[in-house]
């Protein structure tokens, strides 16, 4: 278990400043990456638009069916809530090690000139002090997608996205081998939630 206690604020545009950190809005560049955040994403239909109406995906099916992918979908809000960070490219290997060494979820994306860790805050809290001036972005809460939905099946992320887009939550998508996962503000973690129960259990009631 981890230990209890107050979690110290993070640097983030949104929170005040806490050590170990400086002030970082999401697609600027950090002053050590030398270029800006591109914007290539990941590669698959799965996370790919929605195909127009008329395609036919592997299983025949003539559209994509979104009733199907919500009523597939059990979302599961992790308990903890956590800090996005970029480090500098030359601390990646220490970034791995505490990636490792870190109980249940974490991420390390290594894309050249940029690192960025996903850590429980209070990781964070603990080892903060071996990272030079590093970028914060707190109070994020960790969503996993529960669903039977293949890599090569079409329009899965869009439908979800788009139905949080409806309701005005902002969310990162995170995909695995196995399962997607939604990283939305703390805030608006029970407005997230919501929205996708509403939307599965409206897609099973059709069913």
């Amino acid at each position: 278990m981890r230990p209890a206690g107050r979690v110290p604020a993070l640097l983030s545009r949104w929170g005040r400043a806490a050590p170990g950190g400086r002030a970082g809005v999401r697609g600027e560049p950090c002053p050590w990456a030398g270029a800006a955040r591109g914007q290539t994403g990941l590669v698959g239909s799965r996370r790919g638009p929605a195909p127009p109406l008329g395609h036919t995906d592997r299983t025949g099916v003539g559209r994509v069916d979104s009733a199907s992918f919500f009523a597939r979908t059990k979302p599961v809000a992790h308990p903890e809530r956590f800090a996005m960070i970029a480090v500098r490219p030359s601390e990646r290997e220490l970034a791995f090690r505490i990636a490792g060494s870190t109980p249940g979820f974490c991420m390390v994306l290594d894309v050249g000139p940029e690192v960025t860790l996903l850590l429980p805050q209070e990781r964070w809290a603990q080892v903060h002090p071996v990272f030079m001036d590093a970028a914060v972005t707190a109070d994020f809460r960790v969503v996993t997608l529960e669903a039977g939905v293949e890599l090569d099946e079409v329009g899965y992320i869009s439908c979800i996205t788009g139905a949080l887009a409806k309701a005005e939550v902002p969310v990162a998508v995170i995909s695995a081998f196995t399962q997607d996962h939604l990283l939305v503000r703390d805030r608006d973690l029970g407005k997230a939630l919501a929205v996708l129960q509403r939307a599965g259990a409206a897609a099973a009631g059709r069913a």
